[in-house]
């Protein structure tokens, strides 16, 4: 059966991929509306994750461009203003969950294969 519209993939496509098979017309209801909210907070979730990663990237990058900066052709406000500048940038900048896992790829990696865990594991009480 080829799906002629999106909401006919959703509705008979990915229930059929994942395993699930829906017997009456409220499950279809249900599946549609919270198979559409688990794709678009999992697609939030890849979204933060990558954006802190790249913050993560960028701000290393920073750090390399400071220890770089010509200081000896510096008067000396400048060179004050650069050292404030160095002992600023020395930590790099990392977003963490509550302090206890840093925020980005690895960890959104981590959750993901979690999910599944638990998925594969409360739908194998179900058959």
């Amino acid at each position: 059966m080829r799906p002629d519209s999106l909401e006919q993939y959703v509705v008979r496509g990915l229930p059929d991929a994942a395993g699930v098979h829906p017997k009456r017309a409220s499950d279809y209801k249900a599946l549609t509306r919270y198979g559409v909210f688990t794709f678009a907070i999992f697609g939030q979730l890849c979204h933060i994750s990558i954006l802190f990663e790249i913050l993560g990237a960028t701000s290393e990058k920073l750090i390399n461009a400071v220890y770089a900066v010509p200081w000896e052709c510096m008067d000396v406000p400048n060179r004050r203003a650069l050292l404030m500048l160095l002992r600023r940038v020395q930590t790099p900048i990392r977003i963490s969950a509550l302090g206890l896992a840093d925020v980005g790829v690895q960890t959104m990696l981590g959750i993901l294969k979690a999910t599944f865990s638990y998925y594969t594991f409360f739908s194998s009480f179900n058959q």
